[in-house]
């Protein structure tokens, strides 16, 4: 992300935006885009698509400008865009909380998978089951949400990175202060929580 409008960056919406880049082998600029509000939109994780386009996530406070449907807050925020940088679809999913993406994969069927962490008990989050909870959003190809779902404790988790695995399995890497609910224990304070989750969104 960037809050700049000079040198390699342009077309700056307001304060931060997602700064997409295209490089070639030598590190030459191709394009670059600016894309966001007039508040602060940051971008923690991009991921290359079977069919030849890119999805990037990260977190939205601005409801104009590229981003539309804000729920309050940060909003977990997700942007598919085209080879040139051209915005394809967005969405900005959450709650009146605090939202946030930070990794995305893509499955072999071509669904997208972001996970971060939610506060929220509203808006598009339900179950959650208090403080901040990984939260997992399985998403088409062409935006629509098909699940959504909470994993935590009572206390503090936040999922920050995936990985595909074998029957369409999801393994999932955070950290959790909890040790209750969908956690066993914790030894103190800030623990490594990893979840292995099948195609259901079962743990």
């Amino acid at each position: 992300y960037s809050s700049s409008n000079n040198g390699d960056v342009s077309g700056n919406h307001g304060n931060f935006d997602a700064w997409i880049l295209k490089i070639d082998v030598n590190g030459n600029i191709i394009w670059q885009k600016t894309i966001g509000g007039s508040q602060v939109d940051l971008c923690y994780t991009i991921q290359a698509l079977q069919d030849g386009n890119y999805v990037f996530g990260g977190g939205t406070y601005s409801n104009d400008g590229d981003v539309s449907g804000h729920h309050g807050d940060q909003d977990f925020w997700i942007v598919k865009i085209n080879t040139s940088g051209a915005i394809l679809w967005q969405r900005s999913l959450g709650g009146t909380g605090l939202d946030v993406c930070y990794d995305i994969i893509e499955t072999n069927s071509g669904q997208i998978i972001a996970c971060g962490s939610t506060n929220s008990t509203d808006g598009n989050v339900s179950g959650n089951h208090g403080n901040y909870d990984f939260w997992i959003n399985r998403i088409s190809s062409n935006g629509t949400v098909i699940s959504s779902n909470c994993y935590g404790g009572t206390q503090q988790e936040s999922a920050q990175s995936m990985s595909l695995c074998s029957g369409n399995r999801i393994a999932v890497a955070g950290y959790s202060k909890s040790s209750n609910g969908d956690v066993t224990s914790n030894s103190g304070y800030n623990d490594y929580w990893f979840c292995l989750i099948d195609s259901n969104g079962i743990i």
